[in-house]
């Protein structure tokens, strides 16, 4: 009933819109977007005199520097590049007086554009507790003596984060390890609608281990690879090896740019040791709370 009623509305929808130039921007652009959204946004810069480039319908760094120049001619903060509400909002009231449909005719589609958003978050989070209510949360074990494919999940509101073993030495004892070392890999993906910017992140700390080691946090870009640490986060602030359970990163001091993820986007966390342990020393990484990943959302 709910998929009819879905594909209705967008019927309705397509059936009453004219023939018209481009009118407004519905969607969130970022960077590594494509399409005629993009290709429209370019166009639109270009007249704003804040883009200079070719049209080509990618949005990448001259896109991204020309958004971002839009915003703080308009005065829209955080300037981060992220094609957004606010942004958008700046963008279709200059857009507003150009459009050819009628008043009322464009508030007809509006309304049914709005229906149809409200049918896609529900049935989105629809599908959410479906996958939610039958997931088990257990704890990532990452040693330096074994290697090892165990994976959990964790929902937060907007934000999943979920750990990745990484194939990590010889099943066998070694030994120790040396500064710089892999012990834990973390994927934290945003489901939401708006783009977020990390706080802090707080990792539960187990193994068997002697040393009082600290830890490093890194992160991939936007979109990248598990293979990818080209920015550092910082260091372990509290805990470490046989001091505390719990190892805490505070990064809100880090560039926005860094710390941002846009909807439907990703980034990879890596967590490395800062010193040499001793021989046979296993470390363990898991996030099992909520508010252990914080963030804000614009």
């Amino acid at each position: 009933m709910k998929s009819k009623l879905f594909i209705s509305t967008i019927l309705v929808v397509a059936l009453f819109l004219p023939a018209v130039t481009f009118g407004a921007f519905e969607n969130n652009l970022f960077y590594g977007s494509r399409g005629d959204a993009v290709t429209e946004l370019q166009k639109f810069l270009t007249k704003e005199g804040t883009y200079s480039g070719p049209v080509t319908g990618n949005f990448f760094s001259l896109t991204l520097e020309a958004v971002k120049s839009f915003q703080e001619k308009e005065g829209i903060v955080p300037v981060a590049g992220y094609f957004g509400p606010k942004t958008r909002a700046a963008a279709n009231s200059k857009l507003a007086p150009a459009t050819s449909t009628p008043k009322n005719l464009t508030e007809q589609i509006n309304a049914l554009l709005k229906q149809v958003r409200e049918l896609q978050k529900q049935l989105s989070l629809l599908e959410q507790q479906s996958v939610t209510s039958t997931q088990v949360s257990v704890p990532v074990s990452v040693a330096t003596s074994t290697a090892t494919s165990t994976t959990t999940q964790q929902s937060l509101p907007g934000v999943v984060i979920e750990a990745v073993s990484p194939v990590f030495g010889a099943p066998t004892p070694i030994v120790g390890t040396g500064s710089g070392v892999t012990v834990g890999v973390f994927k934290v993906t945003n489901s939401g609608d708006s783009a977020v910017y990390l706080s802090s992140l707080k990792f539960s700390k187990g193994g068997v281990a002697t040393t009082s080691l600290s830890f490093s946090l890194f992160v991939s870009i936007g979109g990248g690879s598990s293979a990818d640490a080209s920015v550092l986060y910082g260091d372990a602030v509290t805990g470490t090896t046989g001091a505390s359970p719990t190892v805490l990163f505070i990064i809100s001091g880090i560039s926005e740019t860094n710390r941002l993820i846009n909807s439907g986007s990703w980034r990879y966390l890596t967590i490395k040791t800062k010193g040499v342990t001793d021989n046979n020393d296993t470390f363990q990484f898991g996030v099992n709370a909520l508010g252990d990943v914080t963030y804000s959302a614009y």
